[in-house]
């Protein structure tokens, strides 16, 4: 029992599963069941999307909170607001790739933008401002980590260089409404 509503994106991880509720954020042992992990209430945007987990972190961007939580302790190790985070982050040596959404009720939308935080810290190394589509995916990485490719709401997707935040090509498909829709690479295709 997780406290509530379990949400749609469930990670593992080192026989632990990880994910949210409207109770909070939690990990539940993947053999016996037991929550090793349980959070407070502190995020907003129940249930979008499916947190990371990677070197003692767990990553979940919930509404405007992006949250960094210890999956020891389940302390809070950082916080970083936005308009809306778009979609599940990834890490890319040393690099934590997420989206801000921007304004998802405009296209195109005014303050959409692709960062690259210190996975530590939280703090911006990269920043790329996007101003024709509402980036909500998840990232998707290349297999050497250096390309992120996220899509839009309303039919781009676009690649970024996970280490300058430099947008590398752009395509768009013209689908009359939203898409929703998290990439994959396999080679050298999305």
């Amino acid at each position: 029992d997780v406290g509530d509503q379990v949400g749609y994106g469930l990670a593992y991880r080192q026989g632990t599963i990880y994910g949210s509720s409207r109770a909070g954020i939690f990990g539940v042992d993947a053999t016996g069941g037991d929550v090793v992990l349980s959070t407070s209430n502190r995020f907003t945007g129940f249930g979008t999307e499916t947190p990371l987990v990677g070197d003692g972190r767990l990553y979940y961007p919930g509404g405007s909170l992006l949250s960094a939580i210890d999956t020891d302790t389940g302390g809070s190790l950082w916080e970083s607001r936005s308009a809306a985070w778009g979609g599940s982050p990834a890490l890319a040596d040393g690099t934590l790739v997420v989206s801000d959404a921007g304004n998802v009720d405009t296209t195109p939308s005014d303050r959409s933008r692709v960062f690259g935080l210190d996975p530590e810290k939280g703090t911006v190394q990269w920043e790329t401002r996007i101003e024709s589509d509402s980036l909500v995916s998840a990232v998707a990485l290349s297999a050497d980590g250096q390309t992120a490719v996220l899509s839009g709401r309303y039919g781009m997707t676009a690649a970024f260089d996970t280490n300058t935040g430099d947008e590398l090509w752009r395509a768009t498909i013209d689908r009359g409404g939203n898409v929703h829709s998290n990439p994959i690479i396999i080679g050298k295709t999305v």
